[in-house]
C-alpha cells in the first residue's frame, strides 16, 4: 500500500515536472510581430495597409480615411513583437460644401500610432504641429468601417 502511493505521487511529481518543462519552453519561443498588411475598418475609420509606396513616398505604409478628413502612412507599419506601432505621415482635415478647382488642403505631419491584438486594432493619430489628436479607434481586419464624409 505504501509502495502503491509513494509510486503514484512519484508519477504525478514527474508529470507536473514535464507540463511544467513544457510551459516554460513554450514561454521562451520568440513572438512574432503581425502582419498589418490589409483594410481594417471601425467606428469613423478605414485603414488600409500596403506597406508598398503611397503617393510620392516610395516606401509608404498606407492610407487612412475619417468622416471630415484624411491621411497617408508615409513609412511602412512594422509592429514590434508585441503588435505596437508609431510611424509617420500626414492629416488632411477636409470641410463640408464645395471644394475650389484650385482648393489645396493643407497637409499637416502626423503620428499614427497603435497596437495589434489579433484581428483588433487600437488607432490614435497626433499631429505633430500642435497638440491636437484623435483616437483611439477600434478597428476590425476585414471591416470596411464605417465612415461619413463631410458634405
Amino acid at each position: 500500500m505504501v509502495r502503491t502511493t509513494r509510486r503514484r505521487f512519484l508519477g504525478a511529481v514527474a508529470v507536473a515536472a514535464v507540463a511544467a518543462f513544457a510551459l516554460a519552453a513554450q514561454g521562451c519561443a520568440d513572438a512574432v510581430a503581425p502582419n498589418p498588411v490589409g483594410v481594417w475598418g471601425g467606428q469613423h475609420v478605414r485603414l488600409e495597409i500596403t506597406n508598398v509606396g503611397v503617393g510620392a513616398s516610395p516606401a509608404g505604409g498606407g492610407t487612412v480615411e475619417f468622416d471630415c478628413a484624411h491621411g497617408t502612412i508615409t513609412l511602412p507599419v512594422l509592429p514590434d513583437k508585441s503588435g505596437r506601432f508609431d510611424v509617420s505621415g500626414f492629416y488632411v482635415q477636409e470641410h463640408g460644401g464645395p471644394i475650389r478647382v484650385d482648393e489645396q488642403l493643407a497637409a499637416k505631419p502626423a503620428r499614427y500610432a497603435g497596437e495589434i491584438n489579433g484581428t483588433r486594432m487600437t488607432l490614435t493619430v497626433t499631429r505633430t504641429d500642435s497638440a491636437w489628436s484623435a483616437g483611439p479607434f477600434t478597428l476590425q481586419r476585414g471591416s470596411a468601417g464605417s465612415v461619413f464624409k463631410c458634405l
